[in-house]
């Protein structure tokens, strides 16, 4: 597919031009007047592919660190995507079950925590991205560009390391 979009316009032209009227005074003419759809097309190509290179970034941690790396850290390859906290699960059981974890009455005088507080710090989040700290980001510029591909309903934070 990618040969449609190959055609050299000065090569076409060269090529469809009869051989008894080319002269370099009717060719110099011909390609200064193809010259604005020679830029059309270069301008064309480049958009072409930044769209393919951005339909290629999935919401996979592997490739939201090549784009932030690619964009922003593009030799060294420093900024990370780590998993955030992830609270143990607590089963909940009555006294009556002699299970580990049971709710208690008020009148007993006992104080059950689902999630300490170390747990509950994330605030939900679902992944960090770690950035060096010794980069000037744009921070507004990063946010927006990790909410356009990340998964809907996820939530980040970013980190100096």
């Amino acid at each position: 597919m990618m040969r449609v979009f190959n055609v050299d316009f000065e090569k076409l032209l060269l090529l469809l031009l009869p051989s008894s009227i080319r002269r370099p005074v009717v060719l110099a003419f011909l390609k200064a007047a193809i010259a604005p759809i020679v830029r059309e097309k270069a301008l064309f190509d480049r958009v072409r592919r930044d769209n393919l290179y951005r339909l290629g970034i999935t919401p996979q941690v592997f490739s939201l660190e090549k784009m932030l790396n690619d964009r922003y850290d593009p030799y060294m390859r420093r900024i990370r995507i780590e998993n955030g906290y992830l609270a143990k699960q607590e089963y909940i059981y009555r006294a009556a079950e002699s299970k580990p974890v049971y709710l208690h009455r008020k009148t007993e005088g006992k104080r059950f925590w689902l999630r300490t507080d170390l747990e509950n710090r994330s605030g939900g989040i679902d992944f960090f991205v770690k950035i060096p700290a010794s980069q000037e980001l744009p921070r507004a510029e990063l946010d927006v560009l990790i909410d356009m591909y990340k998964l809907a309903g996820k939530k980040h934070s970013i980190k100096l390391i």
